[in-house]
């Protein structure tokens, strides 16, 4: 007998492969996006198409108060055109006593006209009706196409306003810019790649857990053990004279502090000048931005961040490293946190625009009072108090003679 039942965590595994396999890139999320929404939508539902117990197939749908929108449904190969799918959907419209409506292919849009005129065909033997031919599917990451698409319903026709509504809420319940990606040597060097080849947009980001080769600051690398880290990259296109740089690098800077906060105490969060982020005398996150200068404007950034999350052991010779884990003693589900970092990060044209940002830089900034020691790269040490960072970045100190000095970045060293 078919039925609907609930997927378990370890049941999704089956779900994935029919999935990728059942619908073209262009057509479906990104796994982790898709496992981001069976865990924290609850508007969202995925599940099992069963025949006396035995997995056949899967139905993902979302509950909206009019009507049910089936946004993927794919059975088995092998048990295709036994009836499995038509009992699935007459199951999930007793279930709910609603309408239901759904996408398909068109024909005169597909390679397989043949196959999509049997779809649309089975369609209508289930009770479904074509209403909308001109519609398109919003799309699921950057830089794909938008898909041409019939829209189908069991009920009465939807309303435009429907449409919009429904798009609105699916479509944007998790961003197409960001992409995951299960190994990259580089986050940062992935991305260039990738907007060498194809122009990608403003706030397009790659992120991973696994990147053995990434990059930080003074041509070193990053330490950050598989599975255990966040390691993400975005291509931004701020729009900024070059003379304005440091306000992209200090409007980074306090979105990841702020995020951090949501995990750790955040009072105890600083920014060491120019870009890492510290935990008091420890550091959790590195910042590494590159710009490409046309002119005399910034044509695009790779903004790279590696926060230290679920790592425990740190085995390179990084003199102070810590972790989430290390101070909250719980361990963070790396998606999730991901995917909230870059909602946050997609606001930082408004955090560049804020009139107060550099003194909220400066009153976040690690060792902004009182006196403290410092080393020149020849060796020379003294103690200094920070006094400013100017607007393109240079560290203003004051040593204790009064005698005030201007450094770049890798001019000074911190030291205890």
């Amino acid at each position: 007998m078919i039925s609907l039942s609930s997927i378990s965590e370890s049941g999704l595994e089956q779900v994935r492969e029919l999935y990728e396999s059942s619908f073209p890139l262009a057509e479906r999320r990104d796994w982790q996006q898709f496992v981001y929404l069976f865990h924290n939508e609850p508007r969202s539902r995925c599940m099992a198409i069963t025949d006396d117990g035995a997995f056949r197939g899967f139905v993902c749908h979302w509950l909206f108060e009019d009507y049910v929108y089936v946004e993927h449904f794919a059975v088995m190969p092998e048990y295709r055109g036994k009836g499995i799918g038509a009992a699935a959907l007459e199951a999930l419209r007793a279930q709910y006593g609603k309408p239901l409506f759904l996408e398909a292919e068109n024909p005169e849009h597909c390679a397989d006209k043949a196959l999509a005129e049997r779809r649309l065909a089975f369609y209508e033997r289930c009770g479904f009706r074509v209403f909308n031919t001109d519609y398109e599917q919003p799309i699921y990451r950057a830089g794909d196409d938008m898909v041409p698409l019939y829209l189908l319903t069991t009920g009465e026709d939807l309303t435009a306003e429907q449409i919009e509504n429904f798009k609105s809420i699916v479509y944007a319940a998790i961003d197409p810019l960001l992409h995951y990606e299960e190994r990259t040597d580089s986050t940062n060097s992935a991305l260039t790649l990738a907007n060498a080849e194809k122009p990608l947009p403003d706030k397009y980001a790659i992120y991973t857990f696994n990147q053995p080769f990434g990059r930080g600051q003074r041509g070193n690398t990053w330490e950050a053990e598989p599975g255990k880290n966040i390691l993400i990259s975005w291509l931004m296109r701020p729009k900024i004279h070059v003379s304005q740089q440091f306000t992209l690098n200090q409007a980074v800077c306090y979105i990841v502090m702020r995020w951090l906060g949501t995990l750790v105490p955040e009072e105890q969060l600083c920014i060491k000048w120019p870009n890492d982020i510290y935990y008091d005398d420890n550091k959790i996150a590195g910042i590494l931005i590159e710009h490409v200068i046309v002119g005399d404007t910034i044509d695009h950034s790779i903004v790279g961040v590696g926060i230290n999350i679920n790592q425990m052991e740190f085995v390179s010779d990084a003199p102070n490293p810590v972790s989430v884990v290390d101070i909250s003693r719980h361990i963070t589900d790396l998606h999730t946190a991901a995917i909230r970092l870059h909602s946050m990060m997609c606001d930082y044209v408004k955090v560049m625009n804020d009139a107060h940002l550099h003194d909220i830089y400066f009153e976040h900034l690690y060792r902004n009072e009182g006196y403290h020691r410092y080393r020149l790269p020849d060796g020379e040490g003294f103690k200094a108090k920070i006094i400013d960072v100017e607007p393109d970045g240079m560290l203003v100190l004051e040593k204790e003679d009064g005698k005030r000095q201007k450094f770049a970045f890798k001019e000074i060293i911190f030291t205890h």
